[in-house]
């Protein structure tokens, strides 16, 4: 694997993707990724993912044109929104659709490499000093892909902004890397929706979003990943919240041979909030991990979390969730929940909530819940006429339904409905 992707690297330092001035930072991302490897169970935070499916396949890289087969690629966009379309890695230009408005950037990021390269090699010089996990590193050292948006101060975009990713067929697995950036100046809102849909190729997917949200700024971010039952996903993103921001997060996952979903969130000061719920559905042999970071650096921050999986199958989640509270995080509050359903006697979770909190003066908890239907509720609902699968699924109903109406954005619940309805299969 190792010999694999030193090929995938000299390809991308040799191509267009690597402007003079990038080739060290990705170099040096690269050796550090080298010296780190890929994690393995030893390592506490993938203590119960196994990365084998990754490190025992090979992967190519192509900086190529996209496939012109789609397989109904507008089931993906969102009505209405302004869409970057990428293809197997690749940007495709005549499937998106931008509408110009003054105060708002939205752009791919090769095009802002040159149209923003002051603004992008500062982030990535800063990027490069922070002590980085392996993917990071990795993305760091081959990304070729990914969007830009930039939103000016006081400017609220009233209409979503969609990054989808589409992986389709191809004659090999390949690695794709993309990296989104995204800035919100200070009183500035929007609403980003990250999308990722896959088809039945074993492609490797290794995504990092930067959010950087300014001071009275809203961010609604909205994170989608559908994806097949060979499909590898590995994903993080980074947010920087501000004095008084505000940020919502809902992430729904569905499927993934290995789908990890990290998401670190920084509150640096006072008034800084985040609300961040999800919700994952598998089944098969599927392997859903999902980790959430929340650091409270500054007095009066508040946080709230609630995540619910349904597991069918053979299928494995991992919920791993982390609350830190510094010394001086005074008046803070930060609640977190995780609720896990099995539907099969062999389908499995584990679930680690954890709070480290180094003030006195703070409201916080934490819980989790791994368990069956309710036999005795089976029963009732069997003995008013209804049906076993019938009975079953109107609980699993009711397992997800408070969590999805925790989701503020009619137009975006409804489409969150209707991802869990096509394609999980549970009507709420």
């Amino acid at each position: 694997m190792q010999a694999n992707i030193d090929k995938v690297f000299a390809s991308v330092q040799g191509s267009d993707w690597t402007p003079a001035w990038m080739q060290p930072l990705r170099a040096s991302a690269f050796q550090k990724f080298s010296t780190l490897g890929f994690p393995t169970r030893q390592n506490e935070d993938w203590k119960y993912t196994s990365l084998r499916p990754i490190t025992s396949s090979s992967f190519s890289w192509r900086d190529e044109a996209h496939p012109e087969t789609t397989k109904a690629l507008e089931n993906f966009m969102i009505k209405g929104a302004d869409t970057l379309v990428f293809l197997n890695g690749s940007f495709a230009p005549h499937k998106s659709h931008m509408r110009p408005e003054s105060g708002l950037t939205v752009v791919p990021l090769h095009k802002a490499l040159k149209t923003k390269k002051d603004l992008i090699a500062a982030h990535l010089q800063k990027d490069a000093s922070r002590t980085r996990g392996s993917f990071e590193e990795l993305n760091e050292a081959l990304f070729s892909s990914g969007a830009f948006i930039q939103v000016e101060a006081r400017h609220a975009v009233e209409r979503p902004l969609q990054f989808l990713f589409v992986n389709t067929e191809s004659a090999a697995a390949q690695l794709i890397s993309p990296k989104n950036i995204i800035s919100i100046a200070d009183g500035a809102s929007a609403t980003v929706v990250e999308s990722y849909f896959s088809y039945l190729e074993p492609h490797l997917t290794n995504v990092v979003s930067s959010y950087e949200v300014g001071r009275g700024a809203q961010l609604r971010l909205f994170q989608e990943k559908i994806l097949s039952s060979q499909s590898l996903h590995i994903g993080l993103s980074r947010i920087r919240a501000a004095r008084d921001a505000q940020v919502e997060c809902f992430t729904l996952t569905m499927g993934g041979r290995i789908s990890r979903s990290e998401l670190q969130i920084d509150l640096l000061e006072p008034g800084a909030q985040a609300k961040l719920d999800g919700l994952y559905l598998g089944r098969m042999q599927t392997h859903l991990d999902h980790v959430t970071t929340v650091q409270h650096l500054a007095p009066h921050t508040t946080s709230s979390q609630v995540y619910k999986g349904i597991l069918y199958d053979e299928c494995r989640a991992v919920f791993n969730g982390r609350i830190n509270i510094v010394k001086d995080a005074q008046q803070t509050a930060a609640h977190q929940l995780n609720k896990n359903l099995l539907m099969s006697p062999a389908a499995e979770a584990d679930s680690r909530p954890q709070l480290k909190i180094d003030a006195d003066d703070v409201k916080c908890s934490h819980g989790a819940t791994i368990g069956q239907l309710d036999a005795v509720q089976v029963f009732y609902l069997q003995s008013r006429g209804i049906p076993r699968a019938d009975a079953e699924q109107m609980l699993a109903k009711a397992f997800v339904r408070d969590v999805m109406y925790r989701i503020q954005n009619a137009p975006m619940q409804s489409r969150m409905l209707s991802l869990l309805e096509n394609y999980g299969g549970i009507t709420v």
